[in-house]
């Protein structure tokens, strides 16, 4: 295939966009030149105006979240807990796959491409897969591994706990059939050895994971330090997660961290000399009011920045442009010296090439032997207008890209705005159909995990509140 006449950035060193064509083959690009004469019997694609750009990856997302978008609206993260906690047990396989494909449309319908999907509900890992490799979106499934609930990870509060979660040993098993059956790193559905939080995980299973990760040869995905509770928390106990990372060899630089919000410096230097990648989620903090991840920090000590969305439930769903920009500008609040900001090519670096490290993909740049994971946006807005710097006037002036076709692997997924890997309308009516329910059963399953929530909230007021402690 050979798409002709497109606006794309120059190379890896600018943001800058000249008109080029890109020629495709067997799902990788082949060739980025002015003027390629197409060959006989290729497909040409006319994107005269139009500007094609390396799909975004969402390097940290949960893909359950979609059907409750709306069930929660201002409380912290150990608070909210509750409620997702219950909204998760209602998911059956039908839910989960509603749920991933209405993920998979937004994400494509948003220019994005590729997800790292941290999956907390084992029973529903293989229907999930199911819908990622049915669609060809290219994903990096995640099941967590866990068998400490928060009751008894944060300081503060009496544990309860009634659920009881896979044993480590169970997770071992599940995990081996899920790389036997969806693991394929030369096609667009992989797995990563995930925790949900190094807190939340007993040595055992942390020794698990570990297994499970060296067996099969795995990239690792973890939430780190997503708030002060949690901080807290690891000082007073002196299980600092960086170091049960570290210890149990998770630490790599194959690891994707999520959220970093409270890192000290010793945690820092600690991740940048392991090389793993830091997963930034500016409005998933926000939302929660979890506090503002210390990026220019982390890019000073040379670690790679990726964005994700997190879930529909705690943000603001998967429009990972608004998220770039929400990124891009938050980091100025912080930083006084201008010259420190960062760049227009540093930031698109953190929605495509450093997501897809996190991710372990070959995406993230129009370059000879990437994947050929490609968006074309139309430049009609009046964000473009006039149009110096398309790319550039994308992150900081558009509310979405208008996206018109993608392809994955080199296959047309999206055509003229209409996907083509799924049925949308029929999608879009199973919701309408299925939503009455799952509205109902929401309101039952908030209110039967209200005695939990309340007993949060109590500790969080003593905890974080009455200390005068901020986040």
């Amino acid at each position: 295939m050979l798409i002709q006449q497109c606006l794309t950035p120059d190379n890896a060193h600018t943001c800058h966009c000249s008109q080029r064509d890109v020629r495709v083959e067997q799902g990788k690009i082949a060739e980025v030149a002015e003027m390629l004469v197409p060959r006989p019997d290729e497909e040409t694609f006319d994107a005269d105006g139009k500007l094609l750009l390396p799909g975004m990856v969402n390097a940290h997302y949960h893909s359950y979240s979609n059907l409750w978008k709306g069930t929660a609206w201002g409380e912290p993260l150990e608070v909210w807990s509750s409620d997702t906690i219950g909204l998760g047990g209602l998911m059956g396989n039908e839910e989960a796959v509603l749920s991933a494909y209405l993920g998979i449309a937004e994400m494509l319908h948003c220019g994005v491409t590729s997800c790292i999907d941290h999956i907390p509900h084992a029973d529903r890992v293989d229907s999930i897969c199911g819908a990622y490799r049915k669609t060809g979106f290219r994903a990096a499934v995640a099941p967590m591994i866990s068998d400490i609930s928060d009751d008894r990870a944060l300081y503060g509060i009496v544990s309860d706990t009634t659920r009881t979660p896979p044993s480590p040993q169970r997770m071992a098993e599940r995990y081996d059939g899920w790389v036997r059956r969806w693991h394929d790193p030369d096609g667009t559905l992989t797995v990563l050895c995930a925790l949900n939080a190094p807190q939340r995980s007993s040595e055992q299973a942390l020794k698990v994971a570990a297994d499970i990760q060296e067996q099969y040869d795995l990239g690792v995905h973890t939430h780190l330090l997503e708030t002060l509770w949690q901080s807290t928390s690891s000082e007073l106990s002196g299980r600092d997660p960086v170091e049960l990372l570290k210890a149990f060899g998770l630490l790599t630089g194959r690891t994707g961290l999520a959220h970093c919000v409270f890192l000290n410096e010793v945690q820092i230097r600690q991740i940048a000399d392991a090389g793993s990648t830091v997963i930034h989620i500016p409005t998933g903090n926000l939302f929660l009011g979890s506090g503002r991840a210390d990026i220019t920090s982390y890019r000073e000590h040379g670690i790679p920045v990726a964005v994700g969305s997190d879930g529909s439930n705690c943000a603001t769903g998967q429009n990972l442009l608004e998220i770039l920009r929400s990124a891009v500008l938050l980091a100025r609040l912080t930083e006084p010296d201008y010259q420190k900001w960062m760049n227009p090519l540093e930031a698109w670096k953190m929605a495509t090439e450093n997501g897809a490290k996190a991710a372990g993909i070959s995406n993230g740049a129009i370059r000879p032997g990437m994947n050929a994971d490609l968006v074309l946006a139309d430049l009609s807005g009046p964000a473009y207008r006039p149009c110096y710097e398309p790319l550039v006037q994308s992150i900081l002036l558009a509310d979405h890209l208008d996206v018109t076709d993608v392809w994955i692997e080199g296959k047309p997924v999206m055509r003229d705005r209409k996907l083509l890997c799924m049925d949308e309308e029929a999608l879009k009516q199973a919701v309408r159909e299925r939503t009455p329910y799952l509205y109902e059963s929401a309101r039952q399953a908030k209110e039967r995990v209200l005695p939990e929530k309340k007993r949060f909230e109590t500790a969080y007021y003593e905890q974080i509140v009455r200390k005068g402690r901020r986040t």
